[in-house]
């Protein structure tokens, strides 16, 4: 070793004090333990950020495809529109086969409307109803003339938009009927399926022995009957097959129709089973795919309140046109040129003549009949 080496290795390392430059604190590093909850809470808030977007994107589809107006509709409390008598009624009419990407199936049927049925409510009393429209009155419409189911058909058909279809069946069932309708929604009978296995089923009271051997139910008048969403639409649909009795024709079919809505109100509604946050987000999906209505985003809120606070004994039931428990027979059987069976208005020999239908129906919403 040289002197100069043997020098510099004999010489005490100095230490040097280090301080922070004055008004700041000496930043101690982080710790790994710190860095993965920083990272963690970062990667929460991300989530629950992105979450809440896609929510939000998702129900504004939902909400964009079924209803009319925005996402932020949903803020307001608008009131429903109503006629000249305070009621507000809205026409409901389902398709067979109908596609949400406006194909067609069953040679034609599937867009064919073969349940109409108008509820109407008095939005001060609470006084509701529901009339049944038979799928084969007999009307005019643009495609010429036949059965009222194929009205809103024809449209479609000829390449107009889903709304201008409706709009054309609403038309006609009030000059058929003399009400006023504000609101329309176009169902199919998947979305009352999914709907009705969404809220566990519903509870329908049979009013009179009946069954349908193709759907394999046998009831009793008075039975109180447990449907999931496939034998609710098969009981919708029913139509004494195979030897089947108790639901002669389409007027009763019309009526077990009602009696399922009404089943899944009160269940969906009023039993609060579609009003949970994931209820309600999977119930926006189906009805996304398969509603389409004129209501407003900024109206849902008042129809909500409405139904919620509907009582049992302001519900004055099902009507129809040909009524065996009113004594109410409106309607007849003819055949056309074709061969077609249809119903045309009792008591008259013009089959567009619907005058008895409007007096009738006009003593139904005074509440006279």
């Amino acid at each position: 070793m040289s002197a100069e080496e043997a020098e510099i290795k004999g010489k005490e390392p100095e230490l040097v004090e280090l301080r922070a430059k004055k008004g700041k604190k000496a930043k101690a590093p982080w710790s790994r333990k710190k860095r993965i909850v920083l990272w963690a809470s970062l990667g929460v808030v991300f989530v629950l950020f992105a979450g809440a977007g896609l929510l939000a994107f998702l129900v504004s589809q939902d909400l964009g495809q079924s209803f009319q107006g925005g996402l932020l509709g949903l803020l307001r409390r608008d009131s429903l529109r109503t006629d000249e008598h305070g009621r507000t009624n809205a026409l409901i009419f389902a398709l067979g086969g109908y596609e949400p990407d406006g194909s067609d199936h069953d040679g034609g049927s599937g867009i064919l409307t073969d349940s109409i049925m108008i509820m109407s409510v008095d939005q001060e009393t609470g006084d509701r109803f529901t009339l049944s429209i038979p799928r084969d009155l007999f009307v005019r419409h643009e495609c010429g003339v036949g059965r009222i189911n194929a009205v809103y058909a024809c449209l479609i058909r000829r390449g107009r938009s889903e709304v201008e279809a409706a709009e054309a069946l609403v038309n006609k069932v009030t000059e058929v009927t003399g009400i006023e309708i504000q609101y329309f929604a176009r169902i199919n009978f998947t979305v009352v399926h999914e709907l009705v296995d969404r809220v566990g089923g519903v509870e329908v009271t049979i009013p009179h022995a009946m069954a349908d051997h193709g759907c394999g139910f046998n009831f009793r008048a008075g039975q109180v009957v447990q449907m999931n969403g496939e034998l609710a639409i098969c009981f919708s649909q029913a139509r004494n097959f195979q030897g089947g009795f108790g639901i002669p024709n389409d007027f009763e079919r019309g009526m077990n129709q009602q009696r399922v809505l009404r089943a899944l109100q009160k269940a969906a509604i009023e039993d609060g089973k579609l009003l949970t946050p994931v209820a309600a987000i999977g119930t926006l999906d189906s009805l996304g795919n398969h509603l389409r209505t004129n209501i407003q985003t900024s109206e849902i809120r008042t129809a909500l309140d409405l139904f919620v606070s509907a009582r049992d004994d302001k519900d004055r039931g099902e009507y129809s046109l040909v009524d065996r428990k009113r004594g109410v027979t409106l309607l007849r059987d003819e055949v056309t040129a074709g061969g077609a069976m249809v119903l045309v208005p009792s008591g008259t020999t013009d089959w567009y003549d619907y005058g008895q239908i409007r007096e009738y129906i006009q003593k139904v919403m005074r509440g006279e009949a």
